[in-house]
């Protein structure tokens, strides 16, 4: 089976969003199901806030060749439990998108959350900005060359 990219997040939006710039295309919102994309798996945000279905990410991860958790400046509450991306034995990397009009205060605040879970890698995104945009997603199409 081919390997993907394993995404979750607080906001369905930023999930499709940033599942719509790494697969090159735009994509629609969906129900609450795990969906496979060509280069993506993008989790529901319920799954997050549910104790029940984190198992199912976890078990997801044999389809995947990295796992990036987003982190929106536009949600308020703590997502990930502390350690949360020990659990995982692939690459993981946190990311929080934002974009200028957003607080310093909130952007921190993710980046607190994001590092709590000890990821491998941690990004702070421009949405707006298609120059790093850009970078970001080449470092992840590396990231995909080395799994192989």
């Amino acid at each position: 089976m081919k390997k993907r990219l394993l995404l979750i997040g607080s906001v369905q939006e930023d999930l499709i969003k940033v599942a719509g710039l790494i697969e090159k295309e735009p994509l629609q919102p969906v129900g609450n199901a795990i969906l496979y994309q060509q280069e993506t798996i993008m989790v529901p945000s319920a799954y997050l806030r549910s104790p029940w279905m984190t198992k199912h990410i976890i078990s997801t991860q044999q389809n995947a060749y990295a796992l990036l958790m987003l982190a929106s400046t536009t949600y308020p509450l703590k997502v990930y439990s502390p350690n949360f991306a020990k659990v995982f034995r692939i690459p993981s990397m946190g990311l929080v998108l934002f974009q200028e009009k957003d607080s310093l205060v909130r952007r921190n605040a993710c980046l607190a959350d994001l590092s709590a879970t000890k990821p491998d890698f941690l990004y702070e995104l421009n949405s707006l900005s298609q120059e790093t945009v850009k970078r970001f997603i080449d470092k992840l199409r590396v990231m995909k060359k080395e799994d192989k």
